[in-house]
């Protein structure tokens, strides 16, 4: 089974099978072991030997197919699983759960000494700039925090979340390799979570059809709380070492993006504050404002918006929010 998950797996990226493939195996081998230990392990072990090698090379096809095709919808889905981590919860921020979780989290800030240097760090890593935009969980506030440090006011005003898949695409390819790896300790953490969450409901569909005990059953489902516990806490630590070197990005290669897009480089922070406002307003409502703030470099003259039309053309057309 060894080769045949191997040379299965061998066209298949690295992250991909270190991310997804390791946690589904483990996801789905529990719950065979627990399956094997209903029916029995001589009865299991039985089946197995009164097989012949093609049908049994054929359940381990099956098997590892079956398994890639989790793991590529499990991979489809860290995004979803991520925002419920974060506390994006259905009826939102004013439930009755999310509003006694951001509760907590104040109580939180509040009691923090931001005199003190650890105090002050606690803030800064732990927390958005705003006390309106404090998430229900400690991921939630963890990764709002680095999405803030970019779009803070007192800063560059350059909105993390429309502007980082721009960044990302001009960014040096060792500084880019070195972000996919931060983030793909977040997103295998996140999955390891959502799948030790999964696995008591799971394994109960075992305990009906393989008639397992609930003792068997109880043990599992301690071990998977324990695992969902450990991944939890090691996303919150992949999100604080994610969000250093998003904030890194953003402080490194922010001016560089503006020259690729052809713009000029503001001479103070204040005027590039204003124009990354201004560049967002172009490209995401399709016109500006204040167009004498988007200046290209020579030779990109003709990209230069014509505000005036694109206010008029966009006249009576209620422009779309803007929504994380």
């Amino acid at each position: 089974m060894g080769s045949i998950f191997s040379q299965a797996t061998g066209f298949l990226d690295k992250r991909f099978v270190l991310n997804v493939v390791l946690p589904a195996l483990g996801f789905w081998g529990g719950l065979a072991l627990l399956a094997a230990g209903g029916v029995g392990w001589a009865s299991a072990a039985h089946w197995w030997s009164a097989r012949t090698g093609f049908e049994q090379a054929l359940v381990v096809g099956a098997a590892v197919a079956a398994l890639l095709v989790f793991s590529f919808v499990a991979s489809g889905l860290v995004t979803s699983l991520t925002r419920l981590w974060e506390g994006y919860w259905p009826g939102g921020m004013t439930s009755t759960m999310a509003k006694w979780r951001i509760g907590r989290h104040l109580n939180r800030w509040n009691a923090l000494n931001l005199a003190d240097d650890i105090g002050y760090m606690s803030r800064f890593y732990g927390f958005p700039v705003r006390k309106a935009d404090v998430l229900p969980t400690r991921l939630g506030n963890v990764l709002r925090a680095a999405e803030d440090y970019p779009g803070d006011d007192e800063r560059y005003g350059m909105d993390a979340v429309f502007y980082w898949p721009r960044l990302y695409m001009i960014l040096p390819a060792d500084v880019r390799s070195l972000a996919q790896d931060y983030r793909s300790g977040l997103d295998r953490m996140i999955l390891l979570a959502s799948l030790a969450v999964a696995f008591p409901p799971a394994a109960l569909i075992v305990l009906a059809l393989a008639n397992i005990s609930w003792l068997a059953w109880g043990v599992a489902t301690v071990v998977s709380i324990l695992v969902g516990f450990v991944g939890y806490h090691g996303a919150v630590s992949a999100a604080f070492a994610f969000g250093d070197v998003l904030r890194s990005c953003f402080d490194n290669y922010r001016r560089t993006l503006m020259t690729q897009l052809g713009l000029t480089p503001p001479a103070s922070l204040e005027d590039e504050r204003k124009l990354w406002g201004a560049l967002k307003q172009q490209l995401y409502q399709r016109g500006t404002d204040d167009q004498t703030l988007l200046v290209f470099s020579s030779g990109t003259g003709d990209h230069q918006p014509d505000a005036a039309g694109r206010r008029g053309r966009r006249a009576g057309r209620r422009r779309p929010g803007h929504s994380r």
